[in-house]
């Protein structure tokens, strides 16, 4: 796909104030959903447009080129390999009384999984009426999934996030990760902690980029891994 813009113009704002009758999932509304039987997904200069859950990244290789992504909450997810390079991710405001108005990314990505999403060169904005500190770069999903003795959060979902080369406006918190719930084998709710996921920032630039404890940094050795030939496993997508 090449120079379109995918959008999911649901009103997420009234859905949030107002009953929805027969909706399972409350206001979520993706906009783009790459899931079972994709691979070599390429993207060049498109725009995914969304509020919550904007862009699925579930399955396969994906390559994102100077693409625009919008949306608020868990906005770029899933369990898939994407490489995102040199895209905007804009952040937009929600009305909500949580300090935490949004999370760029809430990866899914499996224990045997290498790759997650992978964000080179991007730049994180946001809209005017989205406050300073107000997101995370995201928090580890473990969707529920049914096993042989229940349906319970995928203990194999280590969520993977990596932020190479990234400008940070100041709508990106201090602590830079936030934990997320999960269902358990025995029906409680438990917590998988950014600790326990696989989230690393290099060399981040901007007002958002904040040297704490919480936000691991990855050591050139390390951030020398994260080549595009390698996150694609060889693919290397052309343009459109």
């Amino acid at each position: 796909m090449r120079n379109l813009t995918i959008s999911n113009s649901f009103d997420y704002d009234r859905a949030s104030s107002e009953p929805l009758p027969n909706a399972s999932f409350g206001p979520q509304a993706v906009a783009l959903a790459l899931i079972a039987g994709a691979d070599r997904t390429t993207l060049d200069q498109v725009s995914v447009d969304g509020h919550q859950d904007t862009l699925l990244s579930d399955a396969g290789r994906a390559c994102f080129q100077q693409c625009l992504i919008r949306g608020h909450v868990d906005f770029v997810f899933g369990a898939g390999t994407a490489w995102f390079d040199r895209c905007e991710i804009l952040a937009r405001p929600r009305a909500t009384t949580s300090e935490r108005m949004g999370y760029l990314s809430a990866p899914s990505t499996l224990r045997t999984t290498q790759y997650g999403l992978i964000f080179q060169r991007c730049r994180l904005i946001k809209e005017r009426a989205v406050p300073a500190r107000s997101f995370a770069l995201g928090r580890p999903w473990r969707p529920t999934t049914s096993f042989a003795d229940g349906r319970y959060g995928n203990p194999e979902a280590i969520g993977q996030a990596v932020f190479l080369h990234c400008w940070m406006d100041d709508h990106i918190a201090a602590p830079g990760w936030d934990r997320m719930s999960y269902g358990t084998r025995q029906g409680a709710r438990a917590y998988l902690e950014p600790a326990d996921a696989r989230f690393a920032e290099y060399h981040s630039r901007g007002p958002g980029a904040v040297a704490s404890a919480s936000r691991p940094v990855l050591s050139p050795g390390q951030a020398r891994a994260f080549n595009r030939d390698a996150v694609l496993g060889g693919w290397r997508p052309g343009r459109v």
